[in-house]
């Protein structure tokens, strides 16, 4: 893994003068990663840095790689002579942070939710950001911690359900995993017969996940599992 230097960021809100650190990596890989059947990756030599985001100031939500770059951020106890005069190193600047499950609902009141792409964006984001409630793996003997739906979390992944173009292969997994978390299990199995009938998966890549989510789904299991972990790669 090899990060980038973290850059400072402004907020974009013109009355906001916030500042924040951005961090970003120079390159990555999965070695040691888990993959969870709702799309989300934990690899500890790539870790997914948020780019959409709440200023902590504010409350403005906007995505950090189209606010204003200030400089990068080196702490001072790192600084040479050679550092631009421009860095910035306030150690108390906040990170760019990933928004909640419910900041996500209310990014969605604002104009952002007008817009159907941005939409399903942010109700994808919030789909799992919710999930990370029960995002554990269960040690030997357990049951894997069953996804309890609140009223607004189930709505979120109604409204998820309607946005999902199952002509594309990230879009009809998406949604078949969806259907199972829900219980709705035929409906799940439906989906992934559709990627078949419909050869969305054309180079075999995503095998493993379909796999895994018709196993769950033909078990009538809605928890949240994991497709793979370092434990299963060796």
């Amino acid at each position: 893994m090899m990060p980038s230097i973290p850059q400072i960021i402004k907020c974009p809100r013109y009355s906001c003068e916030q500042k924040l650190v951005r961090h970003s990596l120079e390159s990555g890989n999965t070695f040691g990663a888990t993959f969870w059947t709702d799309g989300r990756m934990d690899a500890p030599m790539m870790p997914q840095y948020p780019d959409f985001t709440r200023c902590p100031e504010c409350g403005w939500f906007f995505w950090a790689h189209k606010a204003e770059e200030l400089g990068p951020y080196i702490p001072r106890k790192k600084l040479t002579n050679d550092d631009p005069p421009k860095v910035l190193d306030d150690p108390h600047y906040p990170d760019v942070r990933e928004p909640t499950f419910k900041q996500y609902l209310k990014a969605l009141e604002t104009k952002l939710g007008h817009w159907p792409n941005v939409e399903k964006e942010l109700r994808l984001k919030a789909w799992r950001k919710y999930n990370d409630k029960f995002r554990s793996k269960p040690k030997k003997g357990e049951e894997p911690k069953a996804i309890d739906w609140t009223p607004e979390a189930r709505e979120n992944a109604n409204n998820v359900l309607m946005l999902l173009n199952e002509r594309n292969i990230d879009d009809s997994i998406s949604k078949a995993e969806l259907l199972r978390e829900l219980g709705r299990f035929e409906l799940a199995l439906q989906m992934l017969d559709i990627i078949d009938e419909y050869g969305l998966d054309q180079d075999g890549s995503y095998q493993t996940s379909l796999q895994r989510i018709r196993e769950l789904a033909e078990g009538e299991s809605s928890d949240l599992a994991v497709i793979e972990s370092p434990k299963d790669t060796g």
